[in-house]
């Protein structure tokens, strides 16, 4: 599991919960949901994790960037896999 991958935590009788797994533990589960926002999840509460489909980035953010630095970006996200 990549660090920047978000994960979708199903849960029983609530909310999933989507964000990256900050801890995978045997009784816990934390998720980073937020800028400084977290979830934690009892283990025996999780029914299934599963890669999350939705991007975390911030909506709009590549009409905030020039096209050389939305370049850059993904030039570097590119070479981080």
């Amino acid at each position: 599991m990549r660090s920047y991958e978000p994960f979708t935590v199903l849960v029983k009788g609530g909310e999933d919960t989507t964000g990256i797994v900050r801890k995978d533990a045997p009784d816990e589960v934390i998720l980073a949901n937020g800028p400084e926002t977290e979830a934690r999840i009892a283990r025996s509460d999780v029914l299934e994790m599963r890669p999350g489909k939705i991007s975390l980035m911030p909506d709009g953010l590549e009409q905030a960037l020039t096209r050389q630095e939305l370049a850059d970006l993904l030039a570097f996200l590119k070479a981080s896999k």
